[in-house]
């Protein structure tokens, strides 16, 4: 209990020190999205921390959860936390939306599974797992993605159908499962601190860290108030000292990875491209987002542009049918420094929609194509959205946006609001 009120309290003052300003409510903003509310997951009634998601295809969505609060922020004993996994979204083009956690066959049960950046490529999905001690430190986990019958259902519709004496074949309905492939085992310097990847090549990904040392392997509980304290040290006076690191994925092995030295920063989180060169990466402590083209002769990233948002930027994605990304994050540092408070409110509420507030916003990133600049514009402000807003996802219509949540009970959707 002590070492979670001195975390706390160093949360506050660091907080405080980097931007008192933030401690101000926000003002009320017209957005492009409005009508916030909770997927309903009707196999689960909660995925606490769904801090990520990626795109299968244009109707489907698939989204990463792990109690990412209670591990990193309560500090609490990992035996004693629930363990993640991932949730499938899919109906998004017709509006239908259903949403459902993910069964994983063949996935070792002796190793934790809290996932957290998720990238998918061809028809394998690639996750950050913080495994810890269960499995040697943090690993990439590759799940190929399996479309099955939905047995179960079918079952069901077909006994409803003999009751009524419907005649015909009926229609027969799919789910997708997830299939473990392999892991590539990250070095120990990456021990609970990695946050997003991108798959490059289908041996190559490039990851980002955010803390100047590597977490204790039995648990962040086990970091010392030295290590605590250091950490906060590097925050407060912004002191660079993460990358962006190049990786090879070696199956069943450890990876070999460097560190891209254009891309140092305070705390690298979230990390995207557009697979044509440009990549784009978050720094939630200075709340910018940079914008890198990756030199293809040299294999180095040259920095061309920072973005000055002004939120703690989390995750960013790339949303391809309008070649933009999506950059989100928290907007009120006061937010952060109550959720402590607020979470069994948060884990408990029954509602449709968050009965915590909490700032969220979300910019569109852009190529403006007369001045070759990259342009963010606000489409999301609010407080109404989600608890601890990670990131967010547009559907290619535009007409939805799925919100990601580090300590949320689910996803948010927004509508495009009529004008």
């Amino acid at each position: 209990m002590i070492q979670k009120l001195i975390a706390v309290c160093f949360l506050g003052i660091a907080l405080i020190l980097l931007n008192f300003s933030q401690l101000q409510n926000a003002a009320k903003v017209h957005n492009q999205y409005n009508d916030c509310q909770y997927i309903n997951i009707t196999n689960q009634e909660k995925v606490l921390g769904p801090e990520d998601s990626a795109f299968y295809d244009e109707d489907t969505l698939i989204s990463s959860y792990g109690n990412i609060y209670e591990i990193f922020f309560e500090k609490k004993d990992l035996k004693t936390v629930s363990k993640g996994g991932f949730v499938l979204i899919q109906g998004i083009k017709s509006g239908n939306i259903k949403a459902y956690t993910m069964e994983i066959r063949n996935y070792p049960q002796n190793v934790f599974l809290i996932p957290l950046g998720i990238y998918i490529r061809d028809d394998m999905l690639y996750a950050i797992n913080h495994s810890f001690y269960s499995g040697g430190g943090d690993r990439v986990e590759v799940f190929k993605i399996v479309k099955v019958l939905n047995q179960k259902h079918n079952l069901e519709k077909k006994q409803q159908e003999n009751l009524n004496q419907e005649d015909g074949e009926s229609e027969q309905e799919f789910m997708f499962v997830l299939q473990f492939v392999s892991y590539t085992l990250l070095p120990k310097r990456f021990n609970g601190i990695t946050n997003n990847l991108v798959v490059v090549e289908n041996t190559r990904f490039f990851i980002t860290d955010s803390f100047p040392y590597s977490l204790p392997i039995k648990g962040v509980n086990r970091e010392s108030f030295i290590q605590t304290a250091v950490t906060y040290f590097y925050y407060i006076f912004q002191i660079k000292n993460n990358h962006v690191w190049d990786c090879q994925i070696i199956q069943e092995g450890e990876a070999q990875c460097h560190p891209f030295e254009n891309s140092k920063s305070v705390l690298n989180n979230g990390i995207s491209t557009d697979n044509d060169g440009i990549f784009l990466v978050a720094d939630t402590i200075l709340k910018t987002v940079r914008v890198y083209k990756f030199n293809e002769t040299e294999q180095v990233l040259d920095l061309k542009q920072t973005i000055h948002l002004g939120i703690s930027v989390d995750n960013i994605n790339y949303i391809q049918s309008s070649n933009s990304f999506l950059a989100t994050g928290t907007t009120k540092m006061l937010d952060t420094l109550l959720l402590p408070f607020n979470i069994k409110k948060v884990e408990n509420n029954k509602e449709s929609t968050p009965d915590v507030k909490f700032g969220s916003e979300i910019f569109e990133i852009k190529l403006n194509p007369l001045t070759k600049v990259y342009e963010a514009i606000s489409i999301l402000k609010s407080d109404e959205v989600i608890v601890g807003a990670s990131g967010a996802q547009m559907s290619s219509n535009r007409e939805f946006l799925f919100v990601n949540s580090f300590a949320d009970k689910s996803l948010s959707i927004c509508k495009k609001a009529s004008i």
